[in-house]
């Protein structure tokens, strides 16, 4: 049996639950994170948060590239879909740099972590992460 998927434009309302969704999912594993001292809470809040931010940057760079060419941009706009994607890498490399720079830092001066706050919060980070069915 054969079934469709629609792969057209994403709604605007759609983009705009994601981002919310990953801002919130941020703030609470931050605070879940600080509070329960777990690097892997603060890790998958900085994930979250560059999703986040990766929608609005690729929203905008999708608007962009669809202007027509001009006298000034005679290829047109495509390339803010290329400067859109070197500045999402960007945002990962440097976030990945932080975390290098932290877990080095808990290695050699390791602190306890609150595991049931880490949990809670992980379980509810999970949760709202999951994909809803098709």
């Amino acid at each position: 049996m054969a079934h469709h998927h629609d792969h057209g434009e994403i709604s605007k309302k759609n983009l705009v639950i994601a981002m919310i969704l990953n801002f919130v999912i941020t703030i609470g594993e931050i605070i879940g994170g600080i509070l329960s001292g777990s690097l892997s809470l603060i890790s998958d809040a900085l994930h979250n948060f560059s999703d986040g931010i990766s929608i609005i940057v690729s929203y905008i760079a999708i608007k962009i590239s669809k202007k027509e060419n001009n006298e000034k941009m005679t290829f047109g706009y495509k390339r803010a879909e290329i400067l859109a994607a070197l500045f999402n890498s960007v945002v990962l490399v440097v976030i990945s740099l932080y975390l290098f720079k932290e877990a080095y830092i808990k290695f050699f001066k390791p602190e306890p972590i609150d595991g049931a706050l880490m949990i809670v919060v992980a379980t509810i980070g999970l949760a709202a992460n999951k994909k809803p069915p098709d």
